[in-house]
């Protein structure tokens, strides 16, 4: 939303310009859209050191300090050995090398994988049927060991787990008897207790945390459906719908309130506070499940284990910050509305991003240096040269 006018705006959200046109309230025109897809860097192969074994359905590949660490594959699809089923390593993103761990006691292919402190959750694994593993293991990063902690009821395999806290919260589709059971985890305590089940099928499913609460969404029946589960309440609530069917396996990172959703060739930017999607687009080559946002500041880096093209390899998405920029945010009025309407979403996301400045386009003339501002739901923030949040 954006609002012209002299007095602040009541509510705190969207672009606020000082201006005395106060017939203009909400304009939803802009120029200088960015060519975004322009700024987006993929590599097939990054030219990084080769994985041990070839990685597939490694559902999740968390990241503890430089590390980041791969359980599994599943050996009838990758054609690899029985030994990548149970096999494990760790990689330093800063040295580009790789070192074997101890095998799991089970096979980890599908299995759902996270991370509390310094240990590692697997939970279920194995062939997509009712042999599938019941059990939850704990991977000590310290010592290179596994524990047994808890035998569940049902078998679980391609469903996922979110880590909240020291609680990890279990969520699946999929048993034995066709039903699915989800479950939280006290990783203090080891101490296992139901919670509602998730009302759509989360087989093949993502989820993650942002602030307080848990997205999830996807699933084997390609859906599009996306649902938001508090855990003080233990409740669900369904939101805007995926603007393509997530089916298959797929990687999410969250950065601040956004989500950023792969799944295939598709790849678009959830923004949790206006419930919008502020970006779409479709990428050169389908991203595998085991995706991993490094910690750097100056742009955001995105690790691929397993390509499309090579199940060896570790693909690179860059998206360079500096680059992403553009100077300056045109808003149109008076009629002069000459680009393509965007949405609200859109915009306020955008801005976050792109742009450094503000300018008013009106009767052919650009007004620039408004005293303007970004509302972040709370505050009235000045929108200055360099303003990125």
């Amino acid at each position: 939303m954006i609002f012209i006018q002299e007095t602040e705006p009541t509510l705190k959200r969207g672009i606020w310009i000082k201006h005395s046109k106060k017939e203009i309230q909400h304009v939803r025109a802009f120029d200088k859209i960015p060519e975004i897809t322009k700024e987006y860097i993929w590599e097939t192969d990054a030219g990084l050191s080769t994985i041990p074994y070839k990685f597939n359905l490694g559902y999740r590949t968390p990241i503890i300090g430089d590390y980041i660490y791969l359980f599994g594959a599943d050996a009838d699809l990758t054609g690899g050995a029985e030994a990548d089923r149970t096999a494990a390593c760790r990689y330093n993103y800063k040295t580009d090398t790789f070192e074997t761990l101890s095998s799991s006691p089970q096979t980890t292919e599908r299995a759902a994988i996270a991370a509390v402190g310094t240990n590692i959750y697997i939970v279920g694994g194995g062939p997509d049927n009712a042999s599938a593993n019941k059990t939850i293991y704990r991977y000590d990063t310290l010592t290179d060991t596994y524990d047994l902690i808890y035998t569940l009821s049902y078998p679980y395999t391609l469903n996922e787990v979110v880590p909240y806290g020291t609680d990890l919260y279990i969520f699946s589709t999929y048993a034995a008897n066709g039903n699915g059971y989800s479950y939280k985890l006290n990783t203090l305590t080891n101490a296992v207790s139901g919670i509602t089940q998730v009302p759509f099928n989360m087989k093949y499913g993502n989820g993650v945390l942002v602030k307080d609460k848990i997205y999830l969404w996807g699933g084997w029946a390609n859906t599009n459906a996306l649902f938001r589960y508090d855990p003080a309440k233990n409740s669900y609530t369904q939101f805007r719908n995926l603007p393509f069917a997530h089916g298959g396996c797929g990687g999410s990172f969250v950065i601040d309130d956004y989500i950023y959703i792969f799944n295939g060739t598709n790849f678009v930017i959830y923004d949790t506070v206006s419930n919008e999607y502020i970006h779409q687009q479709t990428l050169p080559e389908s991203l595998p499940s085991a995706i991993v946002l490094l910690p750097t500041t100056d742009k955001i880096q995105v690790l691929c284990f397993g390509t499309t093209t090579d199940l060896n390899k570790i693909g690179r998405l860059t998206i360079d910050l500096e680059q992403f920029e553009q100077d300056t945010l045109v808003i149109c009025t008076d009629g002069d509305l000459k680009t393509q309407l965007y949405n609200d979403a859109y915009l306020e996301g955008a801005l976050k991003i792109l742009f450094k400045n503000v300018a008013l386009y009106s009767n052919n003339t650009y007004n620039f240096n408004l005293e303007s501002y970004y509302g972040n739901g709370t505050e009235w923030i000045p929108i200055t040269e360099k303003f990125i949040e």
